[in-house]
């Protein structure tokens, strides 16, 4: 581009479109050509997640997905918080989603001190149920070593808490097995309490806040105006109006009347002002119309299905729409899928959507809830171990789980291994990429695991340990 072209394209980013009716969400687009070159311009610039992680794409993050680094174990969190810094440049928050995260920020690191906590009064608690019942105490202890938190942060717990398991399962209730049980029990509760004092004293609080001082290196949007916001709130009254007339009609005939925050319609009824996602969506339009750049947007919020499709894929109506308002392409995605990370919550979740009268629950949502259901029947971390044969292991086939291919497998690989090298601690575990990460796409454990064989037999990938760490860990072999 010449000198002359970049003048007038610096003059045109310089002009801030106002929201109005002219720049603004429409549902329907009766233009051929502006729809084709929406689609084709879609999909000419979508960019892969293996190149996103070290690209100079610019990302937008959504209020949950902020106010869930709280929740997470503090090894996640600072993985995230690592990418967040090393790509402050290029990621921008919306007005609306400060103003949102700023009001819930303090309730959830107070949850998140407490939940510290409340871990040291379950080793008691496990104790009393072992005299009562070993094999439900068996179960639960084996709940206890897959706790986000002790998993991540506590690794010295975990030979203690399997050693418990062993010899539970050896055993009766006799008076010998009542001593010996207190016996190794001691060491559990002392390690578990002077891990929370260790984490508690260095935790997240209102004046010492990693999350806060990482936001801090982002761009923040600025508000949009009085008369905009006016304007929005008014489009969505009459958005909400088609979308209920043509929600009793079916699935089909309601999805080209989605819009972003439709699914928030509830709130109304609570007194609540639904119109959050919105007011992003058209901070998001401002912003790409202003700089003329594409943004990837992620969210966590996907259970309503007014940002994406229940399948996951985007709403077709959306990308007509934001090509027609900037000429540039918004991406939305389910967090959890373009960021190599789990996102499990350590503190419970008491902030439960009402799910009734939703759009949809996504298919992962579903898979997630069987698979949290039915724990005690999936492997464990030993069972990938190099000796572990295949018919001690119980195979149950979950709802939605699928069979890995090569290719699909060294992709996955791949990213972690990228994500690992910026992010994390330099390696991939076996035990991440088999059950955190695979698991949350639908693969099934037994056939990623004889994949994870079958390459490594050919030399395509390798499996090895690293100093320090007992895990076993995985890489590609160039």
């Amino acid at each position: 581009m010449n000198k002359k072209n970049n003048l007038r394209k610096n003059a045109v980013q310089k002009i801030q479109k106002k929201v109005s009716e002219d720049f603004c969400f429409q549902t329907l687009c009766s233009d051929i050509k502006l729809t084709q070159s929406a689609y084709d311009y879609y999909k000419e610039h979508q960019t892969e997640l293996k190149d996103v992680i070290s690209s100079d794409v610019i990302l937008a993050f959504d209020t949950n997905l902020l106010l869930d680094l709280y929740k997470m174990s503090n090894a996640e969190r600072c993985e995230f918080l690592k990418f967040m810094n090393n790509n402050a440049h290029r990621i921008i928050i919306p007005s609306q989603v400060e103003g949102e995260f700023m009001r819930h920020r303090l309730e959830k690191i107070e949850a998140f001190q407490n939940q510290l906590k409340n871990l040291k009064e379950q080793a008691k608690l496990y104790v009393t149920n072992l005299k009562k019942a070993n094999k439900t105490a068996s179960g639960q202890l084996k709940q206890l070593s897959q706790n986000s938190l002790v998993k991540n942060d506590m690794e010295d717990v975990l030979p203690l808490i399997e050693e418990l398991r062993q010899y539970i399962d050896k055993n009766d209730t006799s008076d010998e097995f009542k001593r010996k049980l207190d016996e190794l029990v001691e060491p559990i509760s002392k390690t578990l309490d002077d891990n929370v004092e260790k984490l508690l004293s260095s935790s997240i609080c209102e004046s010492n806040d990693p999350v806060l001082q990482a936001l801090c290196k982002t761009q923040i949007l600025k508000s949009l105006s009085e008369e905009e916001l006016s304007f929005i709130r008014d489009k969505y009254k009459l958005l909400l109006k088609d979308f209920n007339e043509h929600k009793v009609e079916g699935e089909y005939k309601k999805l080209p009347y989605c819009f972003p925050g439709c699914g928030d319609r509830k709130k109304i009824n609570d007194g609540y002002d639904p119109t959050g996602d919105f007011i992003i969506y058209h901070e998001l339009l401002a912003y790409m119309s202003r700089e003329d750049k594409d943004v990837i947007f992620l969210t966590r919020d996907i259970a309503k299905s007014d940002w994406i499709m229940i399948d996951g894929n985007p709403f077709n109506h959306y990308i007509v729409d934001v090509y027609r308002n900037t000429q540039n392409m918004l991406y939305i995605f389910n967090a959890e899928k373009f960021i190599p990370l789990t996102f499990m919550p350590v503190i419970g979740n008491d902030e439960q959507e009402d799910e009734d009268d939703c759009i949809g629950i996504d298919e992962e949502t579903m898979a997630m809830k069987y698979i949290e259901e039915h724990n005690d029947k999936i492997e464990s971390e030993k069972d990938l171990d190099d000796n572990a044969t295949d018919n001690t292991i119980t195979r149950p086939r979950l709802p939605y789980l699928r069979d890995i291919d090569e290719g699909r497998f060294m992709y996955e690989l791949s990213i972690l291994e990228s994500w690992a090298k910026n992010n994390g601690q330099g390696f991939v575990t076996v035990y991440w990429l088999i059950y955190q990460i695979l698991r949350r796409k639908h693969f099934d454990f037994h056939t990623s695991k004889q994949m994870m064989q079958k390459l490594n037999e050919e030399g395509k990938i390798e499996l090895y340990h690293v100093s320090g760490n007992t895990n076993l860990c995985i890489k590609t072999k160039h």
